[in-house]
């Protein structure tokens, strides 16, 4: 992880390091809004996914993909 940070810099850098510390799948991350990230709680619901046959935010991939991290 330090290896692939290290070659990032700036929002890009937050970004990737946001995607590996959760480990959201590339689609949980896509479709991730303000509305699912409660600051108070300091708390992100994954409970939807963008894919490339989507067309709009469907359910996550299994049952147990819908989380709080």
């Amino acid at each position: 992880m330090e290896q692939i940070l290290s070659y990032a810099e700036g929002q890009n850098r937050n970004f990737i390091a946001f995607w590996l510390w959760t480990g959201m799948r590339p689609s949980e991350l896509i479709a991730l809004d303000w509305s699912d990230i409660n600051l108070t709680l300091g708390a992100i619901t994954i409970n939807k996914a963008i894919t490339d046959a989507s067309e709009a935010p469907e359910p996550t991939k299994t049952n147990s993909s819908t989380r709080v991290l």
